[in-house]
């Protein structure tokens, strides 16, 4: 649960920025961070 509140978080700041700065979404860039949280948990 704390990983989609933290990914949800996280959408909102890419929003806000595409929306500030007119630039196009990168998916990549967006789960670049949930990566390293996955592996966090497993430990």
């Amino acid at each position: 649960q704390q990983s989609l509140i933290a990914m949800c978080g996280k959408l909102l700041r890419v929003l806000f920025v595409i929306g500030r700065k007119q630039c196009e979404f990168e998916g990549s860039k967006l789960l670049q961070g949930l990566t390293q949280m996955k592996e966090l948990q497993a430990v």
